[in-house]
């Protein structure tokens, strides 16, 4: 196989479901409260750009980055009582405009509207897109639906879930020459994930989830040493199920709450 083992990473970290005021104000636990995802592009301890800033990668390689972004299903928050609240049945976390450091550092906000407030166990959400959306051609949605054409394999029937892509600079001469793609969809390789953690949403406040993620950590496994080799892989569209396969999985293990 040419490749030496995929880590598909994303750190999820600093849960804050934030909220401002007292705890024990009734008011809190009535009425309604915005929620937001947060998400922060890192590279191991660095802000991730696209295009801006070059990463110092496994074997002496030096990468740049043009786009990172993944598809997120299903958000649901928990109630304790076992009942579910559907926040949004599908969105997009994309990189793509980050170009600058105070940008990497404000992350990418995602809007999910106003829901009940009260305490929440957990949240859980799929990795890519559900199986019956992912049968939907961008056609049935407006323009400004997270599900795009640009996102779409008509050739698969389907959207692709995560993209990675830049460039390596593999000799260190400072010309980033090899083009690197890596997309990653179809049904066979969504994942659904679950989080057990004490979340409240105070009424008339702004409240967010904010996770790290580090494409450091999607591309390599600082534990056993693993990562893709760009001097023998530089790109893989599903076309591999073993390496589509082995990144679903690694995707799910490497997502933890802080």
């Amino acid at each position: 196989m040419a490749y030496k083992n995929i880590v598909f990473f994303f750190l999820l970290s600093t849960i804050t479901f934030g909220y401002i005021g007292c705890n024990d104000d009734d008011d809190n636990n009535s009425g309604e409260g915005s929620v937001e995802l947060l998400f922060k592009g890192k590279y191991g301890d660095q802000l991730l750009t696209m295009f801006e800033d070059t990463y110092a990668y496994e074997d002496g390689i030096d990468l740049k980055f043009q786009l990172f972004q993944f598809y997120i299903s299903d958000i649901t928050l928990l109630k304790e009582d076992g009942e579910e609240v559907l926040l949004k049945d599908v969105d997009i976390v994309s990189f793509k405009d980050i170009f600058n450091q105070p940008d990497a550092a404000n992350g990418v906000s995602l809007s999910l509207g106003e829901w009940p407030a009260g305490n929440y166990k957990g949240i859980k959400f799929g990795l890519g897109v559900n199986e019956t959306m992912n049968a939907t051609p961008p056609s049935d949605y407006d323009l400004d639906h997270p599900l795009t054409a640009s996102n779409y394999w008509s050739w698969a029937s389907g959207y692709v879930f995560t993209k990675i892509e830049g460039n390596a600079d593999l000799n260190n001469d400072g010309e980033f020459e090899e083009k690197l793609t890596f997309h990653i969809g179809r049904n066979d390789y969504y994942r659904n994930m679950s989080f057990e953690q004490n979340l409240e949403i105070t009424s008339d406040e702004t409240n967010i989830i904010a996770f790290d993620v580090d494409i450091q950590k999607v591309l390599t496994n600082p534990s056993s040493g693993a990562y893709i080799d760009f001097r023998t892989v530089t790109q893989d569209h599903t076309t591999d199920p073993e390496v589509a396969g082995f990144v679903a999985d690694r995707l799910m293990e490497a997502i933890q709450i802080r």
